[in-house]
């Protein structure tokens, strides 16, 4: 095992904390994940996940010229997780399986013929013009990690996952594929051991929004993998900070479905709240990113409703329609839509 773990008083505190709050998305009334659609709300998560998960990896559907490869591996990769999401107890963890999730990902997708598909990678590879593992020890190490996960009783599972993930990107035991692969074992590892929040709120997001020190955490934390003397707080801290996001993005969840129930919102209302918080998170007033939020909060909003509540917003003077030659948003009349949202909340 390349990758271990030092005692650390403050990740211990952060597991403790992620603890207390998956125990209370259990059980709990006011976390409970049942207050929202399930079967609903994993689906809007998992058709996130898979474009999110491309667009950490730089590809995107709005800046490829291949939008079909894009659309494809956004398409396989979201299969795997709703298999992940709803068949965890039925699937066996095993290098079988990452190799078969790696054949899956890659499935009718047209790539470089010198990519090994479903299997370990049979020429070397650089991250940063550094060497990963030769192709002769890959499958060594990765029979050794794979041992490690299934022998290893001493560590809390919220840092086993992590020292896993760390020590298979930094193997980086495919061509292709190793980013989003160690996102799939980080979601099966999570929800088999019944952190059933990654089910509804992606973790891509979050490493998709916070990219720069997702990459760097992953630096630092192999820095001295040759010489088995590096530190994988960064990427452990980095982990539980993810999944301690995911909570809070829950529970605003759950806040904003509590507003519109007990203040019997109309669309058009649920429209400026959705504007209002967009405003709050700095994010720019488009189309776009209102569909994201409807995607990411499950609500019942048509592109007609949207249509229709930014026409009626722009009449009431609370937003205005701009448009530039290379991007287009509404302004907002931010003190209005404050004194409005808090008159709508009373």
């Amino acid at each position: 095992m390349k990758i271990k773990y030092i005692n650390n008083a403050q990740i211990e505190i952060l597991i403790k904390n992620i603890k207390i709050k998956n125990e209370a998305s259990l059980s709990d009334d006011s976390l409970c994940i049942s207050n929202i659609d399930k079967i609903s709300c994993s689906n809007n998560a998992t058709e996130i996940s898979g474009e999110t998960s491309n667009e950490i990896e730089g590809l995107s559907i709005k800046r490829s010229k291949n939008i079909k490869l894009v659309k494809k591996l956004n398409e396989n990769y979201n299969a795997i997780l709703n298999d992940i999401k709803n068949n965890s107890e039925k699937i066996k963890f095993s290098l079988e399986t990452i190799l078969s999730w790696h054949q899956r990902l890659f499935n009718e997708v047209e790539l470089d013929k010198s990519i090994h598909i479903g299997a370990w990678k049979q020429k070397q590879n650089y991250v940063d013009q550094e060497a990963m593992a030769s192709v002769a020890t890959t499958p060594i190490l990765m029979n050794e990690l794979m041992l490690w996960w299934e022998q290893e009783q001493s560590l809390d599972v919220l840092i086993k996952i992590p020292l896993f993930v760390i020590n298979f990107l930094r193997i980086h035991p495919f061509e292709d594929g190793n980013g989003r692969i160690s996102r799939l074992i980080t979601n099966y590892l999570l929800v088999s051991n019944h952190y059933d929040i990654v089910k509804y709120i992606p973790i891509e997001n979050y490493m998709l929004q916070n990219k720069v020190q997702y990459f760097e955490a992953i630096r630092t934390s192999t820095i001295g993998w040759n010489e088995e003397n590096n530190n994988a707080d960064s990427f452990i801290s980095f982990y539980l900070e993810m999944l301690e996001n995911c909570f809070s993005v829950w529970m605003n969840n759950l806040d904003f479905h509590y507003n519109i129930k007990s203040n019997k919102l109309n669309k058009r209302e649920i429209i400026l709240l959705i504007i209002n918080e967009l405003v709050d998170i700095n994010k720019p007033i488009t189309k776009s990113n209102i569909q994201d939020t409807i995607k990411s909060k499950n609500l019942d909003l048509s592109d007609d409703n949207i249509k229709d509540g930014l026409k009626a917003l722009t009449s009431q003077g609370f937003i205005a329609f701009r448009r530039t030659e290379n991007f287009s948003c509404y302004e907002c009349n931010i003190s209005a839509i404050k004194n409005k949202v808090k008159e709508l909340l009373k």
